[in-house]
């Protein structure tokens, strides 16, 4: 007995094509988001990679007294996001701050943080068919730094924590202070318990009415004593005589001074806690009127000189600042 096969049908034949050809797309549609995952995954990567880099470059700028925009910046460059190098499009934001119990806070003082954000936009394979063909992506990552050694300070005298921690070393605006007020800039003979102004000049050089005793070597957390002993206040002849002094170690050709930063709050006769440091240059005295203005040379005050210093009282060299930089948060 012979049995034939009875031919497919042609609707039958029509629906074997339509299932293969949603089949097709279905594994085409698997494969363009496999695609655009690992290529998503793959640039997240390559961002990721240059913020953990500026942020780095940063926070070692930042304790080494260079530009930490320009560090940065530098350091990433070195670095590609879809094949091409990371320019300054790619890190919006690059921030000096301070970070501590796990938090930074942006322009916080004392710094010792950099937190740096990079970003692009992420071609898609299938989100472009769907009408999406960019996904941006942005990755941030923090790092601080720990200093290991203490600094030389350069003048006997401490500045209040007041500078802005965006300006730059074009731009830092100029500051008029009269030291040794309540609450202000103080001079200072640095540990001596109860100070007088002669303790305060015997840092001077010999030319200027001094001992050229070396200044003291001084870290982070480091307490000054504020107070002129026995009134607390600087009587005008004094600040008078001081402010000369210093005048002459101006005529003598030193104008930067690397000084420690305080707070400046309560009274003449209370210690104060260093916080940091800034490498500052007095643009002129008013010994008449008992001020002197300034302005710093570095982009924060922060933990550290901008580089070795030579300290003209001594001729010994200033201790460089030395130290390491840990990232501490990557999102």
């Amino acid at each position: 007995m012979t049995h034939h096969r009875r031919p497919p049908r042609q609707d039958e034949r029509g629906f074997v094509m339509v299932y293969t050809m949603i089949a097709l797309f279905a594994l085409m549609a698997v494969a363009a988001i496999g695609i655009d995952l690992g290529h998503l995954a793959f640039t997240a990567s390559e961002v990721q990679s240059a913020a953990e880099v500026a942020a780095t470059a940063g926070a070692t700028a930042l304790l080494n007294g260079g530009s930490v925009q320009g560090d940065a910046l530098a350091a990433a460059a070195q670095n590609t996001i879809h094949g091409n190098s990371v320019t300054a499009a790619n890190l919006p934001m690059i921030e000096s701050g301070n970070f501590d119990n796990g938090t930074f806070a942006s322009g916080g003082l004392p710094a010792n943080a950099v937190r740096a954000t990079a970003s692009v936009m992420a071609h898609n394979l299938l989100g472009g068919i769907l009408g999406q063909p960019e996904s941006p992506i942005f990755k941030r990552a923090t790092a601080t730094f720990s200093p290991t050694g203490r600094v030389r300070t350069e003048g006997p005298f401490a500045l209040c924590n007041g500078f802005d921690p965006n300006c730059s070393d074009n731009n830092c605006p100029p500051h008029t202070l009269q030291l040794q007020t309540p609450g202000g800039s103080f001079w200072t003979a640095f540990f001596a318990p109860a100070m007088t102004p002669t303790d305060v000049r015997t840092y001077f050089p010999l030319e200027c009415g001094g001992d050229s005793t070396p200044m003291p070597i001084l870290d982070v957390n480091d307490h000054l004593h504020q107070g002129i002993y026995p009134s607390w206040r600087l009587s005008a002849a004094d600040q008078l005589g001081l402010l000369t002094s210093l005048n002459c170690v101006l005529g003598l050709g030193t104008k930067q001074f690397l000084v420690p930063i305080v707070s400046c709050s309560g009274n003449l006769q209370e210690i104060q806690t260093v916080l940091g440091f800034a490498t500052i240059v007095i643009d002129s005295i008013d010994a008449s009127l008992g001020t002197l203005t300034l302005h710093q040379v570095v982009d924060v005050a922060h933990p550290g000189p901008p580089a070795p210093l030579s300290d003209v009282r001594t001729g010994l060299p200033s201790d460089a600042k030395t130290g390491f930089v840990t990232l501490v948060s990557v999102s």
